[in-house]
């Protein structure tokens, strides 16, 4: 019975090393596409894409804590992929437009 216990306390251990792992690697993959494709819907639909895939394959191989950590995560991931999509870095064309000035002409009020 404990040789049972065992092996799947060790099965689970390496499952939720495989998804810490894989989680990593996301997390590395959004980062670039974070600061190289701002703006670009296409390539940050697919990470985001990509992260709602991860969180449905783990839904179903961990226990609720870990899920619901790694869950509010990639939620977080997805709300900057979404932010990103109406982002920028390139420079603006013209100066800024503006609203109002002051005008001394030398006399008070």
């Amino acid at each position: 019975m404990a040789d049972e216990y065992d092996s799947v306390a060790f099965d689970v251990s390496v499952v939720v090393q495989n998804i810490f792992q894989s989680f990593l690697l996301l997390g590395e993959w959004v980062h670039v596409a974070l600061c190289t494709q701002l703006g670009d819907v296409a390539c940050l639909m697919e990470h985001k894409r990509l992260c709602l895939q991860f969180l449905d394959t783990i839904s179903q191989l961990l226990p609720p804590a870990e899920q619901q950590v790694i869950t509010m995560s990639v939620t977080q991931i997805i709300t900057a992929l979404d932010a990103a999509t109406t982002s920028s870095s390139d420079p603006p064309d013209a100066p800024p437009i503006g609203l109002g000035s002051r005008i001394s002409q030398g006399s008070i009020g």
